[in-house]
């Protein structure tokens, strides 16, 4: 059953949170840098005022064989900061790529979307939020190979094939390290998936 919710636009007002990657899992490797990166412009996201709706969106690639790297792809922004991109994202579609295209760069011979092509990545820029993107060899094995702390948690992965589990994990493990920098205490996360973690999996989920 799906549960309904309403998306807020609201400002939350100021907690003097300060953003800080989590060092656990990658954060071992990974937090410093990252942490060292926001540091370096405090008057842009995750900074100042916060929205209390944080929207990440996942999409990943790498599932062809000849692909020697999984990646997993996320966009994380404050909803109420972005007014204006949202209000270009409706005139897009009404206005600018109709009769329900779909933006696609390995579709660009159709002549609709070549036109649209530039209009889109402005629209783009225009976002304020935070991109990332993990490339991890295929040769390297599953990420996740301690005893499983959460045993029903265990249990209801083996009905997943092991490829299929290892995907999972890393989306959420991922999506988790990267709120626990970017997301300020009192908002809701909104988490959609923009391709399938496999033929019959798929996630969406409010926190």
């Amino acid at each position: 059953m799906a549960t309904s919710f309403q998306v807020s636009f609201d400002l939350l007002p100021s907690s003097g949170h300060k953003p800080t990657f989590s060092p656990d899992g990658v954060g071992a490797f990974l937090a410093d840098s990252l942490n060292a990166d926001l540091l370096a412009n405090r008057s842009d996201f995750p900074f100042l005022t916060r929205g209390r709706t944080l929207l990440l969106v996942a999409d990943f690639g790498g599932h062809h064989q000849k692909q020697h790297f999984d990646t997993y792809t996320f966009l994380i922004l404050d909803l109420a900061k972005n007014q204006h991109w949202l209000a270009q994202q409706r005139r897009f579609r009404d206005a600018i790529l109709p009769n329900r295209r779909r933006m696609s760069f390995k579709a660009l011979n159709d002549g609709m979307r070549r036109q649209a092509l530039v209009q889109f990545m402005q629209a783009a820029a225009s976002i304020e939020g935070f991109l990332a993107q993990f490339a991890i060899s295929k040769a390297g094995g599953s990420l996740f190979t301690g005893p499983a702390e959460d045993e029903v948690g265990a249990e209801l992965l083996q009905r997943w094939k092991p490829n299929v589990q290892e995907r999972l994990l890393r989306v959420l493990h991922l999506s988790a390290f990267l709120l626990s920098g970017l997301s300020s205490p009192g908002q809701d996360v909104v988490w959609i998936v923009m391709k399938t973690i496999s033929p019959r999996m798929s996630v969406c989920l409010l926190i």
